[in-house]
């Protein structure tokens, strides 16, 4: 039996952009996610980091199929989900293959308050899954409802309630029980705890961690925080402009990253030691990130590359193994 839920192969989401005038180009699109070839282990936990606009959210809604990819595949437990579509009335549907699949794989929000409807009770909220695909009702329905508020920390009593009589900690916590729910092999976590207080962060990744060691989920855990990232995945990768440049052991990327974007990155985290925090020489990037309607040529990152060569402006690096030993690979000719 593979070790390997899920295969995403040259991934493309490119959006189009609508026509300004008559001599404007037709083809151009901004290109969100372009080329990603990414693998997840069953049982581990995936970090996704990367500056804001690089691509993150809008490659986990991919690989769940609520944003339709361009191109390439997206291959969870031997199904590819891409394929899982149907065309009729010029409109794309998911196939009733897909939507069985769904069971499987589920989503936590980055935004607790848009992410619960304001006009339903927490019990419909939470239950709104497991009536969708008909697997309890009556009693039992509310009494699987109460042992998931349980399960994230909540009182049962509160499944009366409404989203607007709990903190955001609350909510996340809510939507994250309506995650659960199905008792998914695969979940996403979309920057969960970048909406909640300091305090709160810490609550949330380790109710995640223990709940992903009760249920035997997969998780990706897309963040920009990357101490968190650190506390809570196994492996991660880096995006940088809707690619992959760097992907490896969580301990081997922090401590000995090699790509110059992600040391970057590592520069960026504060250590609470004023004296050496004082003293540590940063990684400054320069420049503003690239526009994916026109993204650089050759390496996507030459333009605020510290160690940019002429051959970074035309040669486009192929992720390449490193290290066998960490399953450490990176997109960088320089490396």
């Amino acid at each position: 039996m593979s070790s390997t839920l899920l295969q995403i192969k040259e991934l493309k989401v490119h959006f189009p952009m609508p026509k300004t005038s008559l001599f404007a180009p037709s083809s151009s699109a901004v290109k969100a996610v372009d080329g990603v070839t990414l693998d997840v282990k069953k049982g581990e936990t995936l970090g996704l980091v990367g500056e804001s606009g690089c691509g993150k959210s809008t490659l986990g809604r991919a690989i769940l199929q609520l944003i339709r990819s361009t191109s390439g595949e997206v291959v969870f437990d031997g199904v590819d989900l891409t394929r899982q579509w149907s065309h009729r009335f010029g409109i794309w549907r998911p196939k009733d293959r897909l939507r069985r699949l769904r069971q499987r794989m589920q989503i936590i929000f980055q935004d607790p308050y848009s992410a619960l409807n304001p006009r339903m009770t927490i019990e419909s909220i939470v239950s709104e899954p497991l009536k969708t695909f008909n697997i309890l009702s009556g009693q039992a329905l509310r009494q699987r409802v109460q042992e998931l508020m349980e399960k994230v920390g909540l009182d049962p009593s509160y499944i009366r309630r409404y989203p607007h009589e709990f903190s955001g900690g609350q909510r996340q916590r809510i939507g994250i029980a309506r995650a659960i729910a199905l008792n998914p092999d695969f979940i996403i976590a979309d920057e969960p705890i970048s909406a909640l207080d300091v305090s709160i962060q810490a609550q949330i990744l380790n109710l995640l961690k223990k709940l992903q060691k009760e249920m035997g989920m997969t998780l990706v855990f897309i963040a920009h925080d990357l101490a968190a990232v650190r506390h809570i995945s196994d492996r991660v990768a880096v995006m940088y402009l809707g690619k992959i440049v760097e992907l490896g052991d969580t301990q081997k990327i922090i401590y000995d990253p090699l790509h110059p974007y992600t040391k970057a990155l590592i520069s960026s985290i504060p250590v609470p030691d004023p004296l050496l925090e004082k003293s540590r020489k940063r990684t400054i990037l320069e420049g503003e990130i690239p526009s994916p309607i026109d993204p650089p040529s050759g390496c996507a990152f030459h333009t605020r590359c510290p160690i940019m060569t002429e051959a970074c402006k035309s040669n486009v690096p192929k992720l390449r193994t490193i290290s066998d030993q960490y399953d450490h690979v990176v997109s960088c000719d320089l490396v």
